[in-house]
């Protein structure tokens, strides 16, 4: 069974000009991050019970994030 959990791919990648980077490409953060970053904003900014740790909202932001990438894929 494959473990790697599916980041949903960059998120903002940027394509520059191939005669000044060689044909790099700057893919940044993984949309999985994008997703998660997104949702922590929200867990901090919504009153609720206290998370009794950072990590428990990040594991939350997290499960937001995957749930995401989920509901994009075709059915």
């Amino acid at each position: 069974m494959d473990s790697k959990i599916d980041d949903g791919g960059p998120a903002h990648p940027v394509f520059p000009n191939t005669s000044q980077s060689h044909g790099a490409a700057h893919l940044g953060m993984s949309l999985r991050d994008h997703f998660a970053g997104q949702a922590m904003l929200a867990i901090l900014s919504t009153p609720r019970k206290v998370l009794s740790s950072g990590a428990d909202a990040a594991d939350i932001a997290y499960e937001i994030a995957d749930a995401m990438l989920k509901a994009r894929r075709p059915a």
